[in-house]
């Protein structure tokens, strides 16, 4: 009998690892905080900076208000703490958050997340995305030597370019540092 219930038990707690947040709660119901680490990405919405972090998911701050809130994490639905990227599209109103492995997006910018994994773009599942933007019609991912252009509603691929094929892409800030060498 015992082993049985110590069966029950692993099941149990593999089962919860994998497990979604659960329907029946608001996205900010559990919260989960972690030391953030370095700041990978920053983009402007409608009512919060969004920043994301190494290892404290997305931290967002309240443009009328002028203080942090809850932050966006797993415990909302990210598949990983891990923020290479972040970038809010101002055209759909849809945060999208490249994780280690996957590209997160979500319509109501604090729950309800969706991932589309790398692999399913065609890209390698190691791929580093640098940065993410937005045109009219289009999501743009800025890989190391490519850019992949989706579309804005749900991340399908529509085709991978050396540069991109549109002007006017707003891109959120990236981990690249900028160049500020001042000419003597």
């Amino acid at each position: 009998m015992k082993i049985n219930d110590f069966f029950k038990s692993i099941v149990f707690l593999i089962l919860s690892l994998y497990a979604q947040p659960d329907s029946r709660f608001r996205p900010f119901d559990w919260v989960l905080y972690h030391g953030s680490g370095k700041i990978n990405s920053i983009s402007e919405g409608y009512n919060f900076v969004y920043v994301g972090t190494e290892d404290g998911g997305i931290k967002r701050f309240n443009t009328f208000s002028l203080n942090f809130d809850d932050p966006i994490t797993v415990a909302q639905g990210l598949k990983n703490n891990k923020i290479r990227a972040v970038h809010f599209d101002k055209e759909t109103g849809c945060l999208w958050a490249a994780t280690p492995k996957f590209l997160n997006y979500s319509f109501s910018r604090e729950g309800n997340w969706f991932s589309v994994s790398l692999e399913s773009l065609g890209l390698s599942r190691y791929e580093k995305i640098k940065k993410i933007g937005s045109s009219v019609g289009y999501i743009w991912l800025e890989l190391n030597s490519t850019y992949v252009k989706l579309d804005h509603t749900n991340g399908s691929l529509i085709s991978t370019y050396p540069r991109p094929d549109e002007l006017s892409i707003n891109w959120s800030s990236g981990t690249e540092p900028l160049n500020n060498k001042v000419k003597k």
